[in-house]
């Protein structure tokens, strides 16, 4: 599946569901992995623009808002998109996402705590207030630098919610940000016991790993991990590369390339 089939299934979920935080990390790791956050800012934007209801357009342009804001660091933008989705959808629980936002931009960390308060205590489900919390986290680590808090916001958002998705990935990432790699691991391997998508499985399974043999020394742990992916497809080529690295001898595939591949890592 190309990347372009791949974002178009997600937004067509979002279409169904504008609250579907799955769909949106989903996209967001997608351009995230290269951090083609630039270009993620304008493909939301300009799908907004092509959404078929007022909150999916909303929901589109405070997430364009909200990478421009953590990601690039772009606060003007950030105020634009901002200003926006509050017209499209401040009839919607999305408006107190915009709000508190908007105050983090202008720095107003008083009226935030307040305003954030206020909001979880009118909010009527916990997968609004979940994406409140989670919120606060990412405003708490990318734009405050809080990482500590942030993990704990992310750790109450999940409480309060566990399928959020956006919550439970940005709690990974900043793990390995923290450079906390057991808890990383315990995260990854959460993760990888509750889903059920294959696919990711096996992405949890090499991140596993690669945790295990880059960063905690761990071989015997990290030579399970990719052993239990090449048994399910021996072709894979990071599980290959990482049992090479661990030095378990393979058969070479008939049309394997003579480049090697390294171990992603962290």
């Amino acid at each position: 599946m190309t990347l372009e089939s791949q974002v178009q299934a997600y937004f067509d979920r979002l279409e169904a569901n504008p609250n579907d935080m799955g769909a949106l990390a989903q996209i967001e790791r997608l351009y995230g992995t290269s951090e083609q956050w630039g270009e993620l800012v304008t493909l939301l934007h300009g799908q907004a623009q092509e959404a078929g209801t007022p909150a999916v357009v909303a929901r589109l342009l405070f997430e364009s808002g909200r990478v421009a804001a953590s990601r690039l660091g772009d606060a003007d933008l950030a105020s634009q998109l901002l200003n926006m989705a509050y017209e499209a959808g401040q009839q919607t629980a999305l408006a107190y996402e915009v709000q508190l936002l908007a105050f983090a931009l202008q720095q107003q960390w008083q009226e935030l705590q307040e305003f954030f308060e206020q909001a979880v205590a009118a909010m009527t489900t916990p997968q609004d207030q979940s994406r409140m919390y989670a919120l606060l986290a990412t405003v708490l680590s990318d734009m405050v630098g809080d990482l500590d808090q942030a993990d704990e916001l992310y750790t109450y958002a999940l409480q309060l919610d566990e399928q959020n998705v956006a919550a439970m990935w940005r709690r990974q990432a900043l793990a390995v940000k923290s450079e906390a790699w057991e808890r990383a691991a315990e995260l990854l391997y959460a993760e990888l016991e509750a889903t059920q998508e294959a696919e990711r499985q096996i992405e949890l399974m090499l991140d596993l790993g690669d945790l295990y043999a880059v960063r905690l020394g761990q071989p015997d742990a990290a030579r399970q991990c990719y052993q239990n992916v090449f048994d399910y497809n021996q072709a894979d080529q990071r599980a290959r590369a990482g049992l090479e690295a661990l030095g378990v001898e393979l058969e070479p595939l008939a049309d394997e390339d003579a480049g090697a591949v390294e171990p992603e890592g962290y």
